[in-house]
């Protein structure tokens, strides 16, 4: 694990208008190493985020912890400060057997309960538009397929409780689900409600239906060094 120590605010940072997102705090730091450049500019209560340059281009690494209340104060944050583009480079659990550890799957909408996923807080009379910037999809798509990464494109569900969905994975594949996270659904909600271009990508890092123990970012660190590369390259 990546030690950091802990760092006190003088004053609040801004951050760059493309900003790359993911849970686990040690992958902002595996990932920064991609990056000409970067200064951490927040660490503290697991989140970490750094601002760097990639190809003398700006760029954004943050941590958004687990679960949508805490990123949805992540994601609204970095939107306050300038953040334009928000991708969320995560994990997910499959829900297909064609789909196993390692893929790489783009997140076309995210299914989510009603009134969860802190969608009640902002939205609790209309279902928020839990789909992704299209343009941003489809040119990610293609060029991951250029580069021969064979991306899957896919519904996700987003939940709220990580260790409880085995009572309804039947319901989420005949419901055409291809895997479970817990931050997509908030992420494209917001998306649409504040004006930024999202999208999430997620690696798949174990299937339900095989019952594969989960992959951490470490054993998977070098698809999301690789995948990462190439978002920054067409970003």
């Amino acid at each position: 694990m990546i030690k950091l120590r802990p760092q006190v605010l003088k004053s609040v940072p801004s951050v760059n208008p493309i900003a790359i997102t993911m849970g686990d705090p040690d992958r902002v730091l595996l990932l920064s190493k991609l990056l000409d450049e970067y200064n951490i500019v927040f660490h503290s209560r697991g989140i970490v985020v750094v601002n760097g340059k990639y190809r003398s281009k700006p760029v954004t690494l943050a941590s958004h912890g687990i679960g949508c209340p805490m990123a949805s104060i992540i994601f609204e944050e970095l939107g306050m400060l300038g953040a334009k583009t928000i991708i969320r480079m995560g994990t997910a659990g499959s829900l297909r057997n064609d789909l196993l550890e390692g893929d790489i799957l783009l997140a076309a909408g995210a299914g989510y309960k009603l009134t969860g996923c802190s969608t009640n807080m902002y939205s609790p009379d209309i279902h928020g538009g839990a789909s992704p910037d299209p343009i941003l999809l489809s040119k990610i798509y293609n060029y991951l397929v250029e580069k021969g990464l064979n991306p899957r494109i896919g519904l996700v569900f987003t939940s709220d409780a990580f260790y409880s969905e085995q009572e309804i994975l039947n319901s989420l594949i005949k419901r055409g689900f291809s895997a479970i996270d817990m931050e997509t659904a908030i992420l494209y909600i917001l998306g649409w409600m504040r004006g930024w271009k999202t999208l999430s990508i997620l690696v798949i890092s174990n299937n339900l239906l095989r019952k594969t123990p989960l992959k951490t970012t470490m054993e998977l660190k070098e698809k999301f060094i690789l995948l990462t590369q190439y978002i920054l390259d067409i970003l």
